[in-house]
């Protein structure tokens, strides 16, 4: 079996929410982001720990992207 190399921002502990793909797919997801907890040895799909939930969801690397940075704002 053939091992596919993921997203190298995708990696256990990041921050990642739902890509529009997700969304339409998983629309019962109410809560749109969460913590990656794991990475399927095939690197197509990942453990997901959606925010507020107790156990982890299998989701495709598909449907999930890095969640961006938020810069602070500092005034000047």
């Amino acid at each position: 079996m053939q091992t596919r190399q993921h997203n190298p921002k995708l990696a256990i502990g990041s921050r990642i929410r739902l890509s529009a793909l997700g969304i339409e797919r998983c629309s019962k997801l109410k809560v749109r982001t969460g913590v990656v907890v794991g990475i399927n040895p095939n690197g197509a799909s990942f453990r997901v720990l959606i925010d507020g939930r107790k156990l982890p969801r299998t989701l495709h690397e598909s449907y999930i992207e890095p969640e961006e940075e938020v810069q602070p704002i500092v005034a000047a």
